[in-house]
């Protein structure tokens, strides 16, 4: 009798783990290669808008009560979106991308990322496994491929597939003469927790859309995301939503160290 169909996934960020959840789904043997040492071991963010296709792309890999438990702990801000000029006068004002599929799809969501990171990974506790960096493959004589970690482990299966980012390893051995290119683009993203007195100097225009780009002259330019904290990520225990069960014995991330942040001379030069 012929084994089940086996793929190795490198990588698990939310791209990995939907992959290794769809093909569950599909009664395909999935294993994930994780490269920190634990879930909570890298920053992750903290957040992702989702609309369409992403939205409907999350619902058909996912088991139905991690995909509502996903959209249980996510925002919900306005579904538009503007641009304003420097000057702060409305340059275009429109809805955001929606679901096109039935009537009682979801629309956009705001996500706290490693929220819905940890989400995916409590569905896949037994299928990732971490510490394990990818150094390189091959494909053997029985058309099946070995995976090489760093730490000595070999893995084999039917199919390896690369999730592990920009500097992916598989991708250098498949592709050794390809270079990554530098598309000129610098983003920096921050968060301003809101309350009391702060909230009250800000204009409403800044809640009423999901996000508002204020441009600059000629390319800099400012967006601003209205969020709210459905769930606290450290202290004190958080209140779940109904289905909370699939998070029990979930890892928590650990929160970022404070050693990490820079003054604001030093982040203007890392995003130059």
């Amino acid at each position: 009798m012929r084994t089940p169909y086996r793929v190795i996934i490198v990588g698990a960020g939310l791209g990995g783990l939907a992959l290794a959840h769809g093909l569950r789904s599909q009664g395909i043997d999935v294993a994930v290669y994780e490269r920190d040492v634990h879930s909570g071991a890298h920053p992750q963010g903290y957040r992702i808008q989702l609309d369409e296709p992403g939205l409907t792309g999350l619902e058909y890999c996912l088991p139905v009560p991690l995909f509502q438990l996903c959209l249980g702990t996510a925002g919900a801000p306005p579904a538009r979106v503007s641009v304003r000029s420097r000057h702060l006068d409305v340059l275009a004002d429109k809805a955001a991308l929606s679901s096109s599929g039935a009537g009682d799809a979801p629309g956009p969501r705001a996500f706290n990322r490693p929220t819905l990171r940890q989400v995916m990974l409590s569905g896949l506790r037994d299928h990732v496994h971490y510490g394990a960096r990818l150094v390189a493959y091959q494909h053997e004589a029985d058309g099946t491929v070995t995976a090489r970690f760093a730490d000595r482990r070999t893995v084999s299966a039917d199919l390896l597939v690369g999730a592990d980012g920009v500097n992916s390893a598989g991708r250098r051995t498949l592709l050794p003469d390809a270079r990554v290119e530098d598309a000129g683009l610098r983003l920096v993203y921050g968060k301003i927790p809101l309350e009391g007195s702060t909230r009250a100097g800000i204009p409403d225009w800044v809640f009423d859309s999901i996000f508002t780009v204020v441009t600059g002259d000629p390319h800099p330019a400012c967006g601003t995301v209205p969020g709210r904290r459905l769930c606290r990520m450290y202290g004190r225990r958080p209140r779940r939503p109904s289905g909370d069960a699939h998070l029990r014995g979930a890892a928590r991330p650990r929160p970022r160290s404070t050693t990490r942040r820079r003054p604001g001379s030093a982040r203007r030069r890392l995003a130059r």
